[in-house]
């Protein structure tokens, strides 16, 4: 099953931060070891960044991961 990420500009891990490079790397080792994958990067965006559902009715970054992972669910979990 392909995996889905949003990646913003640091993504908070156990050892620190997880930098955009590193999520360029983890895509590039997806990519050639052949698992399908999508990565949408939102600069700027906090962390957690869809927290309610005004946000989402406002659009913006937040309306659009919304989007994406809604279409990523129908796409990849349809019985």
């Amino acid at each position: 099953m392909p995996r889905f990420c949003v990646a913003r500009q640091r993504l908070p891990c156990a050892a620190g931060a997880l930098r955009i490079r590193q999520v360029d790397a983890f895509e590039a080792l997806l990519g050639q070891s052949g698992v399908p994958a999508e990565i949408k990067r939102f600069e700027g965006a906090g962390h957690a960044f869809v927290t309610d559902l005004r946000g989402i009715e406002e659009g913006g970054d937040a309306g659009r991961a919304w989007g994406l992972f809604t279409d990523f669910l129908r796409t990849h979990l349809q019985a």
